[in-house]
């Protein structure tokens, strides 16, 4: 199995150090019903993705590409991730190749054009140490008219110097190495903006990110229900200068 070596990159120790908490929250039932109604419903709405292939960025252990399966069974799925523990435990989840993939390097010409999706929630922000590589990475992986579906914290929200600051001050996060980002980052002349919606409420910041809050699993259950439910409320008329997030799909020329 081809092993693509990453470059020098703070994010690769750094996920390395905090990847099982970062699994117990991240990957866990609740969070990934967040995901799952929040996220996917909009960004796999109108497509099918069966018989496609799918490259999943920054696939952590594989709890999207596990999302997809759900959906579309047929999907044909490959993961990439910084991290070797990442890619290892994606490979056992999914029975799937898996590389080792620093995305801020240039990527290897094995892999220009094999896609038809890209998928990637939560991990384009960590690589802004060369964002315009990784933006370059993502126009080569996909095939012309292959599309990119993305969630990223979004850098336009009121919120985003307090954002900023709890980066500085947390150990789960390296400031030097990620922060959050606006859609128009990730667009270029090849890579043009198809669906665009904000939000990210407080179920978003509780649920999905519970870790950020060290919540305890009995916590995060207790309070699933409600604020799922008033997370529901709230994106029918969130704002976008107060929107956690950014929820995009992008499609190559």
């Amino acid at each position: 199995m081809t092993n693509l070596e990453p470059g020098p990159n703070s994010q690769k120790a750094h996920y390395e150090k905090i990847h099982q908490a970062y699994a117990e929250h991240y990957y866990d039932e609740f969070s990934d019903r967040y995901r799952d109604r929040f996220f996917f419903r909009y960004l796999f709405r109108g497509l099918d993705l069966n018989n496609k292939k799918i490259g999943d960025l920054c696939c952590g252990d594989g709890i999207n590409s596990l999302a997809v399966k759900r959906r579309f069974p047929k999907a044909d799925l490959t993961g990439f991730d910084i991290s070797p523990t990442a890619v290892a435990t994606y490979r056992v989840s999914l029975n799937s190749e898996a590389y080792e993939l620093d995305l801020t390097q240039p990527i290897g010409p094995e892999f220009v054009s094999r896609f038809d999706y890209l998928i990637c929630v939560g991990g384009l922000h960590h690589c802004v140490a060369n964002l315009p590589q990784t933006v370059a990475n993502i126009e080569n992986l996909l095939k012309p008219g292959g599309r990119l579906l993305t969630v990223e914290p979004y850098s336009g929200t009121v919120l985003n110097s307090i954002r900023n600051y709890w980066y500085k001050r947390d150990p789960y996060f390296d400031e030097t190495s990620e922060r959050a980002i606006a859609p128009t980052e990730l667009t270029t002349e090849n890579l043009r903006v198809e669906k665009l919606a904000f939000g990210g409420g407080p179920a978003y910041y509780l649920i999905f990110n519970s870790l950020i809050f060290r919540l305890s699993k009995p916590v995060k259950k207790a309070l699933f229900y409600p604020l799922m439910a008033l997370e529901g409320l709230i994106q029918i008329i969130m704002p976008q200068f107060i929107a956690a997030v950014f929820l995009a799909r992008y499609v190559r020329r």
